[in-house]
């Protein structure tokens, strides 16, 4: 748990933000970068968690053509994961003031 200022962020939280932050800024253009992706790096095409995280970057891009045929979970990976973000840090702080907090 990190607190900024008076609002604290679960560590989860923040890896799925900076994983999501990583994605719009730089995804799109990861093409021959390294990878930690064990069936890339053996020389494999087509892992799915390889074309979910381009699904991903592709639709937080703007290209959701791109995104669907990349990984049809893609678009709603993205939802669910700034909606799981936003439910985990709400969560968190309401739980934080105590049971008298109204």
């Amino acid at each position: 748990m990190i607190t900024i200022g008076t609002v604290r962020f679960p560590t989860e939280a923040l890896i799925w933000i900076g994983a999501l932050a990583g994605l719009a800024l730089f995804g799109a253009d990861l093409h021959g970068h390294v990878s930690f992706c064990i069936p890339t790096l053996l020389g494999f095409d087509g892992c799915m968690g390889c074309g979910l995280g381009h699904s991903i970057a592709l639709a937080l891009h703007g290209d959701l053509e791109g995104a669907f045929g990349a990984h049809p979970m893609g678009i709603p990976a993205v939802g669910i994961l700034i909606f799981r973000s936003i439910s985990m840090i709400r969560q968190s702080n309401n739980n934080s003031r105590g049971p008298f907090h109204g």
